[in-house]
C-alpha cells in the first residue's frame, strides 16, 4: 500500500465501511475475480489487473475505497480461450455475459456476472440484458495501429447511437444485432488483416472497444504478482509506468471535495425484515427512508421504473401501510426511468429531493410541477426528456446535478426562482437549445445569473415580473 494506513482507513470509513452496500458490492466482485483467477490458472491463461483495479492494488492494497467496478485484461488469443472454457467452469451463481450468451448485449468485451444481485447503470444499455447482476469486466487487448483501432471504434459506435436514439427497443435490438454480427464476422477481421500488413508494436483495447490506452509488450510481460484485498493476483511487469500513462501522478489522492461515490443502484439480498419494495399505491412504488417515517418514490423489485404509470401522474403527499401513514419526501434513483407513457408529473409539497436519473429518458414527459420545498435536483434527473418545453425551478433549490437537463432538446423556457444562483454540476444544459431559450430569474439576481457559468449561455435572460 502506497498511502498511509490511517489515510486509507479514513477513506474506507467514509465510503465503504464494513457492512455498507458499497463494501458488500466490492466483496462480491472480489468473489467473481477469485473464481475467474482459479479458472485462468487451471487453464494457464495469463491475465492482469488493470485500470482503477490496478491503481487500487498499488495505492490502496485493494479496492479504491469509493470504487464500484473491477477490470482485468488479457491478450486476444488468451481471451478467446477463456471465453471457450468459462461457461462450463463457472459456478451456478455466476454467468458469462457476451453477445453469444446474452444476445441483447452488444459490447465487444465480456463480463462475468453474479446471479444473486441486481445492478443498474445510468447508461441504460443494460435495460434489455438477460444478466444484470454485479460484474467484473474482461477486456481483450490486440496489437494494432491506433488508426485501425479508432476506425473499429467508429464502426461499433453506431450500435451505441442506435440504442440511445431508439423509439422501439425490439427494433433497435434487431438493428444492433445485425451490425454486431457484421462487425464481428467481416469488418473487424478485415481490419486485423490490414493490421498484419501494417505491423505495429502498440497494444491497445480490442477491436470495437471504446478505450485506447496504448502500451507495449515490455510494459506488461513478464507478469508480476501483487496483493489485492489480501489475495495475490497478476499485475503488469511495470505497473508504475502503466499507471502513469493512464493517470499521471497516481500516487496523489484526489482532493476530498472531488471524490464521489459511483452512481450504480445495487440490490444484494436485503434483510427480509425491511420492506424495501413493499409499498405500492396506484402503480407507484415506494421505499422506506432511513428515518422510518417517510418514503421515497422508487421502482419495483423487477426494476420496471414506474412503467405501470401513464398519462398525467400526481404523486400523493402520503401513503399508508398497515395502519401507518408515511410522508413522501423524495423521488428516488431512476424511479420513472425510460417511462415513455408519462406525460406530466405533479410532486407533493413534501418532496425535497429528486434523485439521480429519476425521470431520465421519460421522452413523453411534457410538463412537471416541482414543489416549493425542493432543494436538490440530482444528476441526470431529467436527462433526455425531449418533450419538455418549459421548467420552473423553485426558490429553494441550491444544487442541480451533472447533466440534469442534458438532452432536453425542446426546452425553450426556464424559470429559476432561486435568489442565490444554484450550484451546477457539469454539462447540466448540454444539448438544450440555450441560444434560443429564455431564462427568467429574480430581478435582484439578474446580474449574478448573467455572470454564472452555464446559466450565462442562455440566449435571453430576463427578470421575473
Amino acid at each position: 500500500m502506497m498511502i498511509p494506513q490511517a489515510a486509507h482507513d479514513s477513506l474506507r470509513d467514509r465510503f465503504s465501511p464494513d457492512g455498507s452496500l458499497l463494501r458488500r458490492h466490492q466483496l462480491r466482485m472480489l468473489e467473481i475475480l477469485a473464481e475467474t483467477d482459479r479458472i485462468c490458472r487451471k487453464h494457464s491463461i495469463p491475465y492482469w489487473l488493470s485500470s482503477g483495479t490496478l491503481l487500487g492494488a498499488v495505492r490502496h492494497g485493494g479496492f479504491i475505497p469509493w470504487d464500484d467496478d473491477l477490470d482485468i485484461e488479457m491478450m486476444r488469443g488468451d481471451y478467446d480461450r477463456l471465453m471457450s472454457v468459462l461457461p462450463a467452469e463457472l459456478p451456478p451463481t455466476m454467468a458469462l455475459q457476451t453477445h453469444e450468451t446474452d444476445p441483447a448485449y452488444f459490447f465487444h468485451y465480456a463480463k462475468v456476472r453474479d446471479r444473486r444481485s441486481r445492478l443498474l447503470e445510468f447508461t441504460g444499455y443494460d435495460l434489455c440484458w438477460k444478466e444484470r447482476g454485479i460484474y467484473i469486466d474482461i477486456f481483450p487487448l490486440e496489437c494494432q495501429p491506433m488508426a485501425l483501432h479508432r476506425l473499429s471504434e467508429a464502426c461499433a459506435g453506431h450500435m451505441y447511437k442506435m440504442w440511445r436514439t431508439r423509439t422501439d427497443d425490439t427494433a433497435a435490438l434487431r438493428r444492433i444485432g445485425r451490425l454486431f454480427r457484421l462487425n464481428s464476422s467481416l469488418t473487424f477481421p478485415l481490419l486485423r488483416l490490414l493490421g498484419r500488413l501494417w505491423p505495429s508494436g502498440v497494444i491497445t483495447s480490442g477491436m470495437g472497444i471504446p478505450y485506447h490506452n496504448p502500451r507495449r509488450m515490455e510494459d506488461i510481460f513478464p507478469l508480476s504478482t501483487m496483493l489485492f484485498e489480501g489475495m495475490p493476483f497478476p499485475v503488469p511487469r511495470d505497473s508504475d509506468h502503466m499507471l502513469r500513462l493512464l493517470y499521471g501522478d497516481y500516487t496523489m489522492l484526489p482532493p476530498p471535495e472531488s471524490i464521489r461515490e459511483h452512481a450504480s443502484a445495487v440490490g444484494i439480498a436485503p434483510p427480509p425484515s425491511i420492506p424495501v419494495y413493499g409499498l405500492c399505491q396506484d402503480g407507484i412504488y415506494y421505499t422506506l427512508n432511513a428515518d422510518g417515517v417517510s418514503v421515497s418514490v422508487t421502482h419495483d423489485d423487477s426494476f420496471s421504473f414506474g412503467r405501470e404509470c401513464s398519462g398525467d401522474i400526481a404523486v400523493p403527499s402520503t401513503v399508508a401501510r398497515d395502519g401507518r401513514t408515511y410522508g413522501v419526501t423524495r423521488v428516488g434513483y431512476r424511479a420513472f426511468y425510460a417511462n415513455d407513457c408519462v406525460t406530466s408529473i405533479s410532486l407533493p409539497a413534501g418532496v425535497t429531493r429528486i434523485g439521480k436519473g429519476a425521470f431520465l429518458r421519460c421522452r413523453s414527459l411534457a410538463s412537471m410541477d416541482l414543489p416549493a420545498g425542493l432543494t436538490d435536483i440530482g444528476a441526470y434527473a431529467f436527462m433526455a426528456c425531449r418533450s419538455l418545453t418549459s421548467v420552473v425551478i423553485p426558490a429553494g433549490v441550491t444544487d442541480i446535478g451533472h447533466r440534469a437537463f442534458s438532452g432536453c432538446c425542446s426546452l425553450l423556457s426556464l424559470v429559476c426562482r432561486a435568489r442565490e444562483v444554484p450550484q451546477l454540476g457539469s454539462y447540466v444544459f448540454n444539448s438544450v437549445p440555450q441560444s434560443r431559450a429564455t431564462l427568467y430569474v429574480p430581478s435582484s439576481s439578474l446580474e449574478a445569473y448573467k455572470a454564472a457559468d452555464q446559466w450565462n449561455s442562455f440566449g435571453t435572460i430576463l427578470p421575473l415580473c
